[in-house]
């Protein structure tokens, strides 16, 4: 999630730094014949920087849902709500289960077997074009 007011500025950031070390990647490899051994800090300090970052992701309203913790998702889309300005929803608001009945812990599998899950998916994928 980013903040509406940073959006813009983290979309531009993103794409301005994956340039800058395509490039840095690119002048390393025509400068230096050991090129591969060079970029082993970058890659390093790219897999550092992901790792913390990741810890600071909250988990999406609809990941939670399919692990039926519904009070985390019901958490999870106030947070979203109060970050965009809108009205949080009321704590005995009642959200869809979609918790599987089969154990399992594949992502891909609870998706496809949950109606409502994959319809959401499906939404939300084509959304973007």
């Amino acid at each position: 999630f980013t903040l509406p007011d940073v959006g813009a500025i983290a979309n531009v950031l993103s794409g301005t730094l994956f340039t800058l070390g395509s490039s840095l990647a690119s002048l390393l490899a025509y400068n230096y014949p050991d090129w591969q051994d060079s970029l082993l800090p970058l890659r390093a300090t790219k897999a550092v920087l992901l790792i913390i970052f990741t810890c600071f992701c909250p988990e999406t309203p609809l990941w939670l849902l399919a692990k039926s913790k519904n009070n985390d998702a019901l958490k999870s889309l106030n947070f979203v709500a109060k970050i965009n300005g809108n009205k949080p929803l009321s704590r005995d608001y009642e959200l869809p289960y979609c918790g599987s009945e089969k154990s399992s812990d594949n992502p891909i599998t609870i998706i496809y077997n949950n109606n409502i899950l994959y319809d959401a998916i499906m939404k939300l994928s084509f959304a973007w074009f």
